[in-house]
């Protein structure tokens, strides 16, 4: 593909955008997606690779088989970005993503020179770390999600970046990540955080959200860290070497080892600091509540589907299905409410910017 054609299905891209964005409807479904149905890794590399590393992405689901065995490696001097197909609404402008990739492996490795931009898709399940980033590499991600991704025995859950690399996140959502350091980004070049938020990442050692290297430098603006822990210390961010520079961020009951937290925490001679966000109570009493209620509704779902199994096991041998329509009932009961805790947490969001906002 020549660089005219990309540049064509990029202004493609835009004006779809635009002309989305000028309707007075609450909510859009126009598809403006350009690429065949994807449901293995091969497809969507094929895509990458036939397309010079620009694709409209339609939805799709990469899971169990049709993972990849290695990641898709962006070589130097490519640039890659990857569009997941807009839904437009004013009450959560970015929403869920529809372009799932769940898999054990490391998702993708930039290289150096190399820059990869992922713009509403949603990274989860990675056992090695779901981006890696490399010396002089470039990360840019727009309303992406990154979900119990982990990195037992090293850095870095969601996101590992090296030295010098260059690393942006926009409206980004991390949440029950975990690593050595850093449950959710390890990093050792410059990051940019922006509207993101990080919550339920777990360190082993330090950072429970971020941990920003020796030789790292952040800056973050109106980021949100709840319910983060670390095993040691720093349990929202980390920052070893004194470069971190935020501004109106909140947190909420991120906890260490008997070293609580919600800012950015630093050991000078053997101390450890705290740079508190910014605080609103209103806005960590409300993530309680919407914690507390989602935990007991997937207790509840877990009853359920315990109960179901056990009455599905008696049916087998007594032939009485009376357990069975009340079970059924139980379901719809634990399903509504399920999807009540989803509507919250997207108006929770937007009391979240809200409050941002107010500070600045």
């Amino acid at each position: 593909m020549t660089t005219t054609t990309v540049i064509t299905k990029k202004i493609h891209y835009l004006l779809s955008v635009i002309l989305l964005l000028l309707s007075h409807r609450t909510i859009i479904n126009a598809q403006i997606c350009d690429t065949p149905q994807i449901n293995t890794w091969k497809n969507l590399t094929d895509q990458i690779d036939l397309n010079d590393g620009f694709v409209l992405l339609c939805p799709f689901t990469i899971k169990g088989s049709a993972c990849p065995s290695s990641p898709y490696v962006v070589k130097a001097n490519h640039h890659v970005e990857l569009m997941c197909e807009p839904s437009y609404d004013a009450r959560d402008p970015c929403g869920n993503s529809s372009c799932v990739i769940d898999c054990p492996s490391t998702h993708f490795v930039v290289e150096e020179h190399a820059s990869l931009t992922l713009d509403g898709v949603k990274l989860s399940g990675s056992e090695n770390t779901a981006v890696r980033v490399k010396e002089n590499g470039y990360l840019v991600t727009y309303c992406t999600q990154f979900e119990n991704n982990r990195n037992k025995y090293n850095n870095g859950g969601a996101i590992f970046a090296h030295h010098d690399s260059r690393v942006r996140l926009i409206d980004t959502h991390f949440e029950r990540n975990e690593g050595q350091n850093g449950g959710a980004i390890f990093h050792q070049g410059i990051i940019y955080l922006d509207g993101s938020n990080f919550e339920d990442n777990k360190a082993n050692a330090g950072g429970g959200a971020m941990y920003t290297g020796q030789d790292g430098r952040s800056t973050m603006i109106m980021n949100t860290f709840a319910f983060n822990h670390a095993g040691l210390f720093g349990p929202a961010v980390f920052d070893a070497g004194m470069n971190v520079s935020q501004q109106r961020n909140l947190g909420c009951q991120n906890t260490g080892n008997g070293i609580n937290c919600d800012g950015v925490s630093a050991l000078v001679k053997g101390r450890v600091l705290c740079d508190t966000f910014v605080e609103r109570e209103a806005w960590c009493q409300t993530r309680i509540s919407l914690r507390n209620a989602q935990r007991n509704s997937e207790q509840q779902q877990q009853q359920h589907n315990n109960n179901g199994y056990s009455n599905d096991t008696g049916n087998s041998s007594n032939n009485n299905g009376s357990n069975n329509d009340s079970n059924g009932g139980n379901s719809g009961s634990n399903n509504s409410n399920k999807n009540d805790n989803s509507g919250a947490g997207n108006k929770n969001n937007n009391y979240k910017r809200h409050l941002l906002r107010e500070t600045s």
